[in-house]
């Protein structure tokens, strides 16, 4: 009989904090003889939480224990238990992510949920995550094409390019709605230094207390929003387009785009909000969004609505595919288990057949806090059919040459493969890694990016690994 899950995400953004609750139904599958495989089988969003504004102590600080009241409220009106919880997720986002005491306000939601995935969202993960939000991946993933999703928020715009459903490139920049704050009346209530290159540019210097007029709200947005135009070199490119980024820009900016999603609070605003006051919000995300509909980049879209826009990064919580790793595993120190949340890189098959090494590298970096520290992170490979030894070794050269940098501060490397190849690369890898570093090779694992994996402690003798695959429910 199937089970009923509930879980539980939660978004704390630059500008807004919301929660969701689902229903996951799970089920058994698997033939006569075959390894059982508990999946999502149906999903339903049974709560959505008002959107609320973070509350801050000062701008480099979120009050944290206010962020808690309003969760906790909201279990209290979704008439949730924290008991009756059986999984989830927790984000920060955005430039709340930047925030002096993030990591505390992480560690303030934990045991709010039965087993959050915590950690402080990346520029690069936050961007994939609004894309499998929005319907992006699942478009792309569907129609063969390439989709790209930017989820406009109010620090920052975050742009993942899907191909075929998969992630093929991210970029982020340092725009949003709430980056200048103002009144109903257009006075100034502060500006962050993040938009700072962009007035300059303008030869505008504002500072608290001025007024904004109507005019000079709409020059600054149509100069935020024209950076998206040139981050895909839909016009030509300026310095300013440099001194925006957040961290790193496009690999292939001239990709042909089948579809675009503008997701995000502002992507509210893209779509709807033509009656909103040009200030409703206090910031200047409304004349954002109108901006945005205007550029090349949306005229790509056609003007098509994603399925979420403002709630695109709630995580609702892993559905969780449980199985075995057996057969031909490879780990070096059983010690290392039990791994929980881990979060998966999945490559390409182009990737692993062409520059993996340099894929690797680029990618990793999407696993960078903003701090510059690497998460543990599992890689995952299609891997190659009936490989020869002379294939194996090559295998294992690139992936230690692509991830140079990620071992020298990682003590472990996880490799997960679809095709039985565990543990011939797991030996392969170990001969080649410095000691202390620890290798854990499974196979007969699909994943995708955005999911997690939790590998526990080996049964049967070291035969085979418990794994549960957790993947973040998103499309509601």
């Amino acid at each position: 009989m199937p089970d009923r899950l509930t879980s539980v995400g939660i978004d704390i953004g630059t500008t807004t904090t919301q929660l969701v609750f689902s229903e996951l139904i799970i089920d058994e599958g698997g033939g006569f003889g075959a390894v059982p495989r508990v999946a999502v089988v149906d999903k339903r969003v049974t709560y959505r939480s008002g959107i609320h504004f973070t509350p801050l102590l000062s701008p480099v600080a979120i009050d944290a224990e206010a962020v808690r009241r309003i969760v906790e409220e909201e279990y209290r009106i979704a008439g949730v238990a924290r008991e009756e919880v059986h999984a989830g997720a927790v984000i920060i986002t955005g430039e709340t992510a930047r925030k002096e005491n993030a990591r505390s306000v992480l560690r303030s939601m934990e045991g709010l949920a039965g087993d959050f995935v915590v950690a402080t969202a990346g520029s690069d993960l936050e961007g994939i995550l609004a894309g499998k939000g929005s319907g992006a991946e699942a478009l792309s993933r569907r129609s063969g094409s390439v989709v790209v999703n930017v989820d406009m928020g109010g620090g920052t715009s975050n742009v993942a390019v899907f191909r075929e459903g998969e992630v093929s490139d991210t970029s982020c920049l340092n725009v949003g709605g709430r980056l200048i704050r103002v009144s109903s009346g257009g006075v100034v209530q502060r500006v962050s230094p993040s938009v700072f290159p962009l007035l300059s540019s303008l030869g505008l210097n504002l500072v608290e207390g001025d007024v904004l007029d109507l005019e000079g709200a709409e020059m600054i947005c149509a100069r935020m929003a024209a950076l998206l135009d040139e981050l895909f070199e839909l016009v030509p490119r300026t310095p300013l387009l440099m001194d925006m980024l957040t961290s790193h820009d496009l690999r292939d900016p001239g990709i042909p785009m089948d579809g675009v999603f503008i997701s995000g609070g502002v992507g509210d605003c893209v779509y709807g909000g033509d009656n909103l006051d040009p200030f409703a919000y206090g910031d200047l995300g409304v004349l954002l969004g109108r901006a945005v509909r205007s550029t090349r980049l949306f005229a790509i879209g056609g003007g098509v609505r994603p399925e979420e826009t403002i709630r695109a990064t709630v995580i609702g919580a892993g559905s969780h595919s449980v199985e075995l790793s057996g057969s031909t595993i490879g780990f070096s120190d059983q010690a290392v288990f039990p791994m929980r949340n881990i979060p998966i890189l999945k490559l390409t098959p182009a990737e692993e057949e062409g520059c993996l090494s340099q894929a690797l590298r680029e990618k990793v970096l999407w696993f960078m806090d903003y701090e510059g520290a690497h998460q543990t992170v599992a890689f995952a490979f299609r891997g190659i059919p009936n490989p020869s030894f002379e294939q194996v070794q090559v295998m294992a050269e690139r992936i230690i040459d692509g991830l140079r940098g990620y071992l020298a501060s990682s003590p472990v490397l996880v490799v997960l493969l679809e095709r039985d190849m565990g543990k011939a690369l797991g030996y392969a890898l170990s001969s080649r890694l410095p000691e202390g570093i620890k290798v854990v090779s499974l196979d007969g694992v699909k994943v995708g990016n955005g999911d997690y994996i939790d590998i526990g402690r080996p049964l049967a003798r070291g035969r085979v690994l418990p794994v549960v695959i957790k993947t973040l429910v998103f499309g509601y």
